[in-house]
């Protein structure tokens, strides 16, 4: 990690703000505000790769389908410790599962030309019966269905 002179230097927390502030979600927005650089010449190269290849893709076939994408924190752990999910909870949940479906099958189809994008899609998740519960046991405007 460089030293707090370097990074105030190189205004290092105005490009971590620019940063946050063109994030889709408030996870986004957590992780650019939390960036640091790397001094190891590796794990830089590394980054700068992802970043190049991110943009490229982006240039190429325009935004990635983040829809849905939000932070749900909060109702896995309300979940984990027994409570309840309200309906429009539960439509969060489902909404964050399909988003996580939709951005791994976007970018695994892309495998050859953005192959750092498809193996960082690798570790989301896919939940298809989850989905399928909520999507059986609650309606689009959270009515609780039979």
């Amino acid at each position: 990690m460089m030293d707090t002179h370097a990074l105030r230097v190189l205004e290092f927390d105005a490009i971590r703000k620019q940063l946050a502030a063109q994030t889709a979600c408030s996870l986004g927005r957590e992780r650019a505000e939390a960036m640091t650089p790397s001094d190891w010449l590796p794990q830089a190269q590394a980054r700068l790769d992802e970043t190049t290849e991110c943009r490229t893709l982006i240039a190429a076939k325009g935004n990635l389908p983040l829809g849905g994408v939000m932070d749900i924190r909060p109702l896995l752990k309300s979940a984990e410790i027994g409570a309840t999910l309200e309906p429009h909870g539960l439509l969060d949940v489902l909404n964050v599962a399909a988003a996580s479906r939709s951005l791994k099958l976007f970018l695994q189809k892309l495998v050859q030309d953005y192959p750092i994008m498809a193996d960082r899609a690798s570790s989301l998740g896919q939940f298809p019966s989850l989905e399928s519960e909520i999507n059986s046991s609650i309606g689009i405007n959270g009515q609780v269905l039979d």
